[in-house]
């Protein structure tokens, strides 16, 4: 069985292992590690979306700037 639990180191404290033992009672578990990557790391390893995100910056930069009145016009505009 698998579960997975995406939280922030500082969230790691006694509640939370309490919590992975009434999950788990008498059971023996494996727990491994792995860091989110950082936004940082994200476009760096992904040179399309950095070429994307510098284009919209220049864009705001120049004041080329879409509002949407709410989040539902926005939808609405995605829709078509």
């Amino acid at each position: 069985m698998y579960a997975t639990f995406h939280l922030g180191s500082n969230e790691l404290d006694v509640q939370f292992l309490e919590a992975l033992q009434r999950l788990y009672p008498d059971r023996q578990l494996v727990i491994t590690v792995e860091t989110e990557p950082t936004i940082d790391e994200i476009i760096e390893q992904n040179p399309a979306y950095k070429k994307h995100l510098e284009k919209s910056i220049e864009q705001i930069n120049r004041g080329e700037v879409v509002r949407f009145e709410s989040v539902e016009a926005l939808i609405k505009k995605l829709e078509g």
